[in-house]
């Protein structure tokens, strides 16, 4: 099996972009912290469910623009002015606020679950991930080939970092390491954000 240097690009801005704070993040963080990781876990699980859905549709969307290169040039002048953002809104990211007294948690693995695909679907900033990501990895060849393996990578990188935050954050010295080492953990992220622009920009 062939993978493409333009699907390991799409996999590198993928898990910069699933990886950075977020309201999808955020909410992982505080289910962990909490109700404890089996609660992260199972959120994190319908947030992919979100995620694939978006992968599917933004891979449809791009069958049926590919042959206009106006259409093409729009959506990386939007996927380039979003990353713009994303940098700016890492930039000015502060410490999340996240309640340390236990809560009990009503709510069944099924209904956390569903809630995770939920929060994803109406989170706009997966929408542009994707549109991202897609136009990417699949500029080579729009083959079903190598939609599966891009939806599959993704899949794969976003329920390990849905994990890791869920898993992670229900231990309390990761989230104290992770409070003292933010600014520097802004700092790599913005570095590499900008290297993504960089490269799409020119793409």
């Amino acid at each position: 099996m062939y993978i493409s240097h333009q699907i390991i690009q799409a996999y590198m801005v993928y898990m910069l972009t699933s990886s950075s704070i977020g309201p999808t993040n955020l909410v992982i963080i505080r289910e962990a912290i909490d109700h404890g990781k089996t609660a992260g876990l199972f959120i994190g699980l319908g947030v992919m469910t979100g995620a694939m859905i978006w992968g599917v549709l933004a891979s449809l969307q791009l069958l049926l623009i590919s042959d206009s290169s106006l259409m093409m040039a729009i959506v990386k002048a939007l996927g380039s002015v979003y990353l713009l953002w994303l940098i700016y809104k890492v930039c000015v990211s502060k410490l999340p606020q996240i309640n340390h007294n236990p809560i009990n948690n009503s709510k069944s693995p099924v209904r956390t679950y569903l809630s995770g695909i939920m929060i994803h679907l109406t989170n706009p900033k997966a929408v542009v991930t994707w549109v991202i990501v897609t136009t990417i990895g699949l500029e080579s060849s729009l083959s079903s080939q190598n939609i599966i393996i891009l939806l599959a990578g993704c899949f794969l990188i976003g329920t390990c970092i849905c994990s890791a935050y869920a898993l992670l954050f229900s231990l309390k010295f990761i989230k104290n390491i992770y409070y003292r080492f933010f600014l520097l953990v802004k700092s790599i992220t913005v570095a590499l954000l900008l290297n993504t622009l960089f490269g799409f920009f020119l793409h």
